[in-house]
Protein backbone atom coordinates (compact mmCIF):
# COMPACT_ATOMS: atom_id res chain seq x y z
CA UNK A 1 0.00 0.00 0.00
CA UNK A 2 0.94 3.20 -0.56
CA UNK A 3 0.35 6.01 1.62
CA UNK A 4 -1.04 9.47 0.56
CA UNK A 5 -2.28 12.65 2.06
CA UNK A 6 -5.48 11.00 0.75
CA UNK A 7 -5.41 7.91 2.91
CA UNK A 8 -4.54 4.55 2.11
CA UNK A 9 -4.35 3.80 -1.57
CA UNK A 10 -3.97 -0.12 -2.75
CA UNK A 11 -1.97 -0.82 -6.14
CA UNK A 12 -4.49 -3.29 -7.06
CA UNK A 13 -7.36 -0.49 -6.85
CA UNK A 14 -5.91 1.90 -8.71
CA UNK A 15 -5.12 -1.38 -11.90
CA UNK A 16 -9.00 -1.88 -11.54
CA UNK A 17 -10.37 1.76 -11.69
CA UNK A 18 -7.60 2.15 -14.74
CA UNK A 19 -9.15 -0.87 -16.31
CA UNK A 20 -12.52 -0.14 -15.74
CA UNK A 21 -12.05 3.23 -16.90
CA UNK A 22 -10.27 1.71 -20.28
CA UNK A 23 -13.37 -0.58 -20.67
CA UNK A 24 -16.12 2.48 -20.14
CA UNK A 25 -14.33 4.15 -22.87
CA UNK A 26 -13.72 1.53 -25.67
CA UNK A 27 -17.27 1.19 -25.43
CA UNK A 28 -18.91 4.88 -24.92
CA UNK A 29 -16.09 6.76 -26.55
CA UNK A 30 -17.18 5.74 -30.30
CA UNK A 31 -20.93 5.45 -29.65
CA UNK A 32 -21.22 9.18 -29.34
CA UNK A 33 -19.39 10.03 -31.76
CA UNK A 34 -21.31 7.24 -34.57
CA UNK A 35 -24.16 8.67 -33.28
CA UNK A 36 -23.79 12.04 -33.61
CA UNK A 37 -24.45 12.37 -37.30
CA UNK A 38 -27.72 10.99 -36.48
CA UNK A 39 -28.86 13.59 -34.27
CA UNK A 40 -28.40 16.66 -36.26
CA UNK A 41 -27.82 17.87 -39.88
CA UNK A 42 -24.69 17.87 -41.17
CA UNK A 43 -24.09 21.45 -41.56
CA UNK A 44 -24.26 21.81 -37.78
CA UNK A 45 -21.66 18.67 -37.50
CA UNK A 46 -18.67 20.84 -36.58
CA UNK A 47 -20.88 23.16 -33.44
CA UNK A 48 -21.88 19.46 -31.88
CA UNK A 49 -18.41 17.93 -32.01
CA UNK A 50 -17.15 21.50 -30.37
CA UNK A 51 -19.80 21.26 -27.61
CA UNK A 52 -19.34 17.86 -26.46
CA UNK A 53 -15.46 18.90 -26.36
CA UNK A 54 -16.46 21.89 -24.71
CA UNK A 55 -18.54 20.13 -22.17
CA UNK A 56 -15.60 17.62 -21.62
CA UNK A 57 -13.19 20.18 -21.40
CA UNK A 58 -14.99 22.18 -18.88
CA UNK A 59 -15.90 18.89 -16.91
CA UNK A 60 -12.35 18.78 -16.99
CA UNK A 61 -12.03 22.24 -15.13
CA UNK A 62 -14.70 22.67 -12.99
CA UNK A 63 -14.77 18.94 -11.57
CA UNK A 64 -11.09 19.12 -9.52
CA UNK A 65 -12.37 22.10 -7.99
CA UNK A 66 -15.49 21.02 -7.18
CA UNK A 67 -14.25 17.70 -5.64
CA UNK A 68 -11.31 19.59 -3.54
CA UNK A 69 -14.57 21.67 -2.19
CA UNK A 70 -16.65 18.20 -1.58
CA UNK A 71 -13.91 16.14 -0.37
CA UNK A 72 -13.21 18.05 3.56
CA UNK A 73 -17.02 17.06 4.04
CA UNK A 74 -17.47 13.89 2.80
CA UNK A 75 -14.68 12.40 1.80
CA UNK A 76 -13.04 10.83 -1.46
CA UNK A 77 -15.64 7.92 -1.28
CA UNK A 78 -18.57 10.50 -0.74
CA UNK A 79 -17.31 12.25 -4.14
CA UNK A 80 -17.23 9.47 -6.08
CA UNK A 81 -20.59 8.18 -4.94
CA UNK A 82 -21.80 12.05 -6.52
CA UNK A 83 -20.07 11.19 -9.61
CA UNK A 84 -21.99 7.83 -9.86
CA UNK A 85 -25.22 9.36 -9.21
CA UNK A 86 -24.77 12.16 -11.48
CA UNK A 87 -24.54 9.51 -14.62
CA UNK A 88 -28.09 9.15 -13.92
CA UNK A 89 -28.78 12.19 -15.74
CA UNK A 90 -27.22 10.85 -18.65
CA UNK A 91 -28.65 7.25 -18.56
CA UNK A 92 -32.27 9.76 -18.81
CA UNK A 93 -30.86 12.01 -21.74
CA UNK A 94 -30.16 8.33 -23.49
CA UNK A 95 -33.65 7.48 -22.70
CA UNK A 96 -34.73 10.49 -24.52
CA UNK A 97 -32.50 10.19 -27.31
CA UNK A 98 -34.83 9.75 -30.96
CA UNK A 99 -32.52 9.10 -33.64
CA UNK A 100 -33.36 8.71 -37.24
CA UNK A 101 -32.22 6.01 -39.71
CA UNK A 102 -32.58 2.91 -37.07
CA UNK A 103 -30.00 0.68 -35.73
CA UNK A 104 -27.70 -0.88 -37.89
CA UNK A 105 -26.79 -4.56 -37.92
CA UNK A 106 -23.44 -5.34 -36.16
CA UNK A 107 -21.15 -8.73 -36.20
CA UNK A 108 -18.48 -9.68 -34.05
CA UNK A 109 -16.19 -7.21 -32.30
CA UNK A 110 -13.08 -9.19 -34.28
CA UNK A 111 -14.86 -9.08 -37.53
CA UNK A 112 -16.36 -4.73 -36.83
CA UNK A 113 -12.44 -3.90 -35.82
CA UNK A 114 -11.28 -5.95 -38.84
CA UNK A 115 -13.88 -4.06 -41.58
CA UNK A 116 -13.12 -0.77 -39.77
CA UNK A 117 -9.37 -1.41 -40.54
CA UNK A 118 -10.01 -2.57 -43.83
CA UNK A 119 -12.03 0.37 -45.03
CA UNK A 120 -9.73 2.90 -43.20
CA UNK A 121 -6.91 1.49 -44.96
CA UNK A 122 -8.66 1.61 -48.73
CA UNK A 123 -9.70 5.41 -48.40
CA UNK A 124 -6.60 7.39 -48.72
CA UNK A 125 -8.22 10.97 -47.51
CA UNK A 126 -9.86 9.33 -44.60
CA UNK A 127 -6.40 7.00 -43.42
CA UNK A 128 -4.56 10.22 -43.42
CA UNK A 129 -6.99 11.77 -41.28
CA UNK A 130 -6.17 8.37 -38.64
CA UNK A 131 -2.59 8.64 -39.43
CA UNK A 132 -2.14 12.63 -38.26
CA UNK A 133 -4.56 11.67 -35.41
CA UNK A 134 -2.66 9.19 -34.59
CA UNK A 135 1.09 10.96 -34.88
CA UNK A 136 -0.73 13.85 -32.61
CA UNK A 137 -1.75 11.34 -30.00
CA UNK A 138 1.76 9.93 -29.75
CA UNK A 139 3.71 11.97 -29.87
CA UNK A 140 2.19 15.26 -28.28
CA UNK A 141 -0.81 14.17 -26.13
CA UNK A 142 2.18 13.03 -23.21
CA UNK A 143 3.28 16.22 -22.53
CA UNK A 144 0.54 16.41 -19.63
CA UNK A 145 2.26 13.94 -17.76
CA UNK A 146 5.52 15.41 -17.78
CA UNK A 147 3.79 19.03 -16.67
CA UNK A 148 4.62 18.52 -12.88
CA UNK A 149 8.06 17.91 -14.03
CA UNK A 150 8.22 21.12 -15.74
CA UNK A 151 6.68 22.78 -13.16
CA UNK A 152 9.19 21.74 -10.52
CA UNK A 153 12.33 21.68 -12.65
CA UNK A 154 12.52 24.27 -14.62
CA UNK A 155 9.48 26.98 -13.89
CA UNK A 156 10.11 26.89 -9.55
CA UNK A 157 6.36 25.78 -9.10
CA UNK A 158 4.88 23.84 -6.41
CA UNK A 159 2.13 21.81 -6.45
CA UNK A 160 -0.50 24.81 -6.87
CA UNK A 161 1.36 26.75 -9.69
CA UNK A 162 1.29 23.35 -11.40
CA UNK A 163 -2.05 22.89 -11.00
CA UNK A 164 -2.76 26.91 -12.62
CA UNK A 165 -0.52 25.15 -15.38
CA UNK A 166 -3.17 22.24 -16.13
CA UNK A 167 -5.66 25.17 -15.42
CA UNK A 168 -4.35 27.56 -18.30
CA UNK A 169 -3.95 24.62 -21.36
CA UNK A 170 -7.80 23.66 -20.31
CA UNK A 171 -9.03 26.83 -20.68
CA UNK A 172 -7.06 27.01 -23.79
CA UNK A 173 -9.08 23.91 -25.11
CA UNK A 174 -12.28 25.35 -24.09
CA UNK A 175 -12.15 28.86 -25.63
CA UNK A 176 -11.16 27.11 -28.97
CA UNK A 177 -13.79 24.44 -28.84
CA UNK A 178 -16.03 27.34 -27.71
CA UNK A 179 -15.12 28.99 -30.98
CA UNK A 180 -15.88 26.53 -33.63
CA UNK A 181 -19.48 26.26 -31.56
CA UNK A 182 -20.25 29.52 -33.58
CA UNK A 183 -18.42 28.80 -36.26
CA UNK A 184 -20.97 25.99 -38.03
CA UNK A 185 -19.51 24.26 -40.39
CA UNK A 186 -16.05 26.01 -42.08
CA UNK A 187 -14.84 25.12 -44.83
CA UNK A 188 -11.51 23.45 -45.76
CA UNK A 189 -11.49 21.32 -42.89
CA UNK A 190 -8.89 19.21 -43.85
CA UNK A 191 -6.40 22.26 -44.36
CA UNK A 192 -7.68 23.25 -40.30
CA UNK A 193 -6.81 19.99 -39.07
CA UNK A 194 -3.54 20.26 -40.58
CA UNK A 195 -2.97 23.88 -39.33
CA UNK A 196 -4.06 22.88 -35.83
CA UNK A 197 -1.70 19.93 -35.71
CA UNK A 198 1.19 22.17 -36.93
CA UNK A 199 0.39 25.11 -34.16
CA UNK A 200 0.53 22.11 -31.43
CA UNK A 201 3.73 21.39 -32.55
CA UNK A 202 5.03 24.49 -32.14
CA UNK A 203 3.23 25.84 -29.42
CA UNK A 204 4.27 22.21 -27.12
CA UNK A 205 8.17 22.52 -28.74
CA UNK A 206 8.66 26.39 -27.60
CA UNK A 207 6.89 25.46 -24.41
CA UNK A 208 9.44 22.66 -23.78
CA UNK A 209 12.48 25.06 -24.17
CA UNK A 210 10.83 28.42 -22.09
CA UNK A 211 11.41 28.92 -18.63
CA UNK A 212 9.67 32.42 -17.87
CA UNK A 213 5.99 31.33 -16.39
CA UNK A 214 3.85 33.40 -18.12
CA UNK A 215 5.60 32.67 -21.80
CA UNK A 216 4.59 29.51 -20.70
CA UNK A 217 1.12 29.62 -19.75
CA UNK A 218 0.79 31.82 -23.47
CA UNK A 219 2.23 28.72 -24.87
CA UNK A 220 -0.09 26.70 -23.14
CA UNK A 221 -3.15 28.23 -23.75
CA UNK A 222 -2.29 28.17 -27.39
CA UNK A 223 -1.51 24.57 -27.18
CA UNK A 224 -4.38 23.28 -25.78
CA UNK A 225 -6.69 25.61 -28.20
CA UNK A 226 -4.26 24.11 -31.19
CA UNK A 227 -4.95 20.17 -30.19
CA UNK A 228 -9.02 21.22 -29.87
CA UNK A 229 -8.80 22.92 -33.23
CA UNK A 230 -7.01 19.37 -34.90
CA UNK A 231 -9.35 16.78 -32.68
CA UNK A 232 -12.72 18.38 -33.95
CA UNK A 233 -11.39 19.16 -37.65
CA UNK A 234 -10.17 15.60 -37.96
CA UNK A 235 -13.37 14.06 -36.03
CA UNK A 236 -15.92 15.95 -37.79
CA UNK A 237 -13.97 15.09 -41.60
CA UNK A 238 -14.14 11.20 -40.57
CA UNK A 239 -17.97 11.93 -39.22
CA UNK A 240 -19.05 12.77 -43.04
CA UNK A 241 -16.75 10.60 -44.94
CA UNK A 242 -17.79 7.09 -43.08
CA UNK A 243 -21.05 5.84 -44.71
CA UNK A 244 -23.62 4.99 -41.96
CA UNK A 245 -23.34 1.48 -41.10
CA UNK A 246 -19.45 1.50 -40.84
CA UNK A 247 -19.18 5.09 -39.09
CA UNK A 248 -18.98 3.33 -35.70
CA UNK A 249 -16.45 0.48 -36.83
CA UNK A 250 -14.08 3.50 -38.26
CA UNK A 251 -14.68 5.92 -35.09
CA UNK A 252 -13.65 2.70 -33.05
CA UNK A 253 -10.42 2.88 -35.16
CA UNK A 254 -10.10 6.69 -34.43
CA UNK A 255 -10.71 6.24 -30.69
CA UNK A 256 -7.49 3.49 -30.76
CA UNK A 257 -5.44 6.48 -32.69
CA UNK A 258 -6.67 9.12 -30.22
CA UNK A 259 -6.81 7.36 -26.93
CA UNK A 260 -5.21 4.31 -27.04
CA UNK A 261 -1.95 5.70 -28.59
CA UNK A 262 -1.64 8.11 -26.07
CA UNK A 263 -0.70 5.87 -23.28
CA UNK A 264 1.79 4.16 -25.37
CA UNK A 265 3.50 7.76 -25.80
CA UNK A 266 3.25 8.71 -22.13
CA UNK A 267 5.21 5.27 -21.77
CA UNK A 268 7.90 6.04 -24.19
CA UNK A 269 8.21 9.48 -23.89
CA UNK A 270 8.75 9.15 -20.09
CA UNK A 271 11.31 6.58 -20.58
CA UNK A 272 13.19 8.57 -22.59
CA UNK A 273 13.07 11.62 -20.59
CA UNK A 274 14.31 9.55 -17.55
CA UNK A 275 17.64 9.03 -19.67
CA UNK A 276 17.82 12.61 -21.65
CA UNK A 277 15.51 15.05 -19.31
CA UNK A 278 11.96 16.36 -20.36
CA UNK A 279 12.69 19.40 -22.73
CA UNK A 280 14.87 17.71 -25.46
CA UNK A 281 12.71 14.58 -25.53
CA UNK A 282 9.32 16.43 -26.00
CA UNK A 283 11.10 19.06 -28.57
CA UNK A 284 12.33 16.21 -30.36
CA UNK A 285 8.55 14.71 -30.02
CA UNK A 286 6.85 17.60 -31.38
CA UNK A 287 9.69 18.33 -34.30
CA UNK A 288 8.80 14.66 -35.64
CA UNK A 289 5.38 15.36 -35.42
CA UNK A 290 5.89 18.39 -37.61
CA UNK A 291 7.43 16.73 -39.87
CA UNK A 292 5.13 13.76 -40.09
CA UNK A 293 2.01 16.17 -40.29
CA UNK A 294 3.78 17.85 -43.35
CA UNK A 295 4.64 14.81 -44.85
CA UNK A 296 1.30 13.44 -44.52
CA UNK A 297 -0.13 16.46 -45.76
CA UNK A 298 1.71 16.40 -48.81
CA UNK A 299 1.57 12.85 -49.89
CA UNK A 300 -2.07 13.08 -49.60
CA UNK A 301 -2.78 16.74 -50.90
CA UNK A 302 -6.49 16.35 -50.73
CA UNK A 303 -6.89 16.41 -47.76
CA UNK A 304 -6.15 20.30 -47.37
CA UNK A 305 -9.33 20.61 -49.53
CA UNK A 306 -11.66 18.10 -48.49
CA UNK A 307 -14.63 20.64 -46.74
Amino acid sequence: MQETALGLVAPWHILLFAFGTAVVQAFDGPAPEALLPDLIAAKNMMSAVSLNSWALNGAILIGPALAALLIPGIGIAGVFGLNALSFGAVLVALRLLRAKGGGVPIGSAKHNLIEGLSYVAQHPTMLAVVLMTATVSLLGRSYGQLMPVFARDFLGLDASGMSILYTVAGLGTCTSAAVFVFLRDPRCKGLIAVGGAMGFAVALALFAVSRALWISEILLFLAGAALVIFSTSATTLLQKLAPRELRGRIMSVNTIAWQGLEYVGVLVIGALATVWTAPPVVVGAAVAMGIAVIAIATFRREITTVE
